[in-house]
């Protein structure tokens, strides 16, 4: 085999591993944006809990402010449940644009080692070739 396809297979290696290095980046900044999602998502929740249980008998105005209040944390909590969701989604779609790459790069990987090894069996029938040869011409000297 010559070098020139092989080293073609170790630079298309070469990219691929850089994606799948990307993927596994962009995975990790999805995980971090699921939890801080999540985070913010119970931090609201625990908000609007804590809202309602201040509700008590109280003036007119302070009732209507205090319902606008707890009408604010509840629109936060309907937010940080479409934001976890959105976020729960985006590090799905990472997972699988990683487990794409990891993939691809994996069979490129076993690509350039069934090159190698057909380079090694190559190597290994050269040498047997050359040392039939020393034999025979040792053989035909010793007659």
């Amino acid at each position: 085999m010559s070098r020139r396809p092989r080293s073609r297979l170790a630079t298309l290696l070469r990219v691929r591993r850089i994606a799948e290095e990307a993927a596994r980046a962009q995975l990790g900044a999805a995980a971090a944006q699921r939890a801080l999602a999540a985070t913010a998502l119970q931090r609201s929740r625990e908000q609007l809990a804590d809202a309602s249980a201040l509700d008590a008998p109280a003036p007119v105005e302070q009732f209507v402010w205090g319902r606008s209040r707890m009408e604010a944390r509840a629109a936060s909590v309907h937010r940080a449940v479409v934001t976890e969701a959105a976020s729960r989604q985006a590090l799905e779609e990472s997972r699988c644009l990683w487990s794409e790459a990891a993939q691809r790069m994996t069979a490129i990987e076993r690509l350039e080692e069934r090159v190698r090894e057909a380079e090694r069996l190559e190597r290994l029938a050269q040498d047997q070739q050359v040392a039939e040869e020393i034999a025979a011409t040792r053989a035909g000297e010793g007659r």
